[in-house]
């Protein structure tokens, strides 16, 4: 349990230091897509929160391998276009 917390904290460290360099930057509001609306996915963006950064907006952009076509499928369907 101790190690899950430990997980946590460090993504929210890297949150946080993503957005002290998006303010060193000068940019202060973001859009943020992450993979996954899971504790994971949103600890990262409550570190950018931290640090200052105004987030507009949350995107999932979570993969679906059934929806989206491999590699080869998508060579294929230019072919056909």
């Amino acid at each position: 349990r101790a190690q899950e917390d430990d997980h946590h904290w460090t993504d929210i460290g890297h949150g946080v230091a993503a957005g002290q360099r998006l303010v060193r930057r000068g940019i202060r509001t973001v859009k943020v897509q992450v993979r996954g609306l899971g504790p994971g996915g949103m600890t990262p963006v409550k570190g950018r929160t931290v640090a200052g950064v105004n987030v507009v907006s949350i995107t999932d952009h979570t993969l679906f391998p059934g929806l989206c076509p491999t590699q080869e499928d998508q060579e294929h369907l230019r072919l056909l276009w």
